[in-house]
């Protein structure tokens, strides 16, 4: 039995949820608002078990943008082949397919919308996964832009110094002999 429930899904929560078994006390529970991961610790009175203190978290976007804003990359929950919440650019969330979400545990890259990310597996619990995936060509391309940049201008000046020692040795050669 439920005694309490807080936060925003408080009108959702179910009056009984299944109590987690002594093994596995981290749970996902799945619910027609949404997938929470809980946690759960025995309480006990005068060493006599007599439940189970639960705290969950909601899996939604918010829950991706926290991970998103602590290390610093797009976040990625999924469970069973489909998309819970992502950060990820509209483009690549829309390319996140049951297959490629399959494929995810098993690789270090995955490319999406003709962007590569780099994809690192964070959390597991049940069926459900979190990721962070980080785009390979949006980190390199600033460095990249920059050294074009610098290649540029390294031309011009060697052109425009080319030009210069053109112009010399053209007048040098050009004036009358005394």
């Amino acid at each position: 039995m439920v005694l309490a429930v807080a936060a925003q899904y408080w009108e959702s929560w179910p009056s009984f949820v299944a109590p987690p078994t002594a093994r596995k006390l981290e749970t996902v529970v799945t619910l027609p608002s949404g997938v929470f991961r809980r946690f759960s610790t025995p309480l006990a009175l005068q060493d006599v078990e007599i439940g189970f203190l639960s705290v969950a978290t909601a899996l939604d976007k918010g829950y991706a943008k926290r991970m998103s804003d602590l290390s610093g990359a797009s976040t990625l929950v999924a469970s069973e082949g489909r998309v819970i919440a992502t950060t990820l650019p509209d483009a690549a969330a829309a390319a996140l397919s049951e297959q490629v979400i399959q494929q995810l545990p098993g690789t270090s890259t995955v490319r999406l919308a003709g962007d590569e990310y780099a994809v690192r597996q964070v959390v597991r619990t049940g069926q459900v996964t979190v990721y962070t995936l980080d785009s390979i060509d949006g980190a390199v391309d600033p460095v990249m832009r920059n050294a074009l940049k610098a290649i540029i201008w390294l031309g011009v000046v060697v052109f425009s110094l080319a030009g210069l020692a053109s112009l010399w040795t053209a007048r040098s050669l050009a004036r009358p002999i005394h």
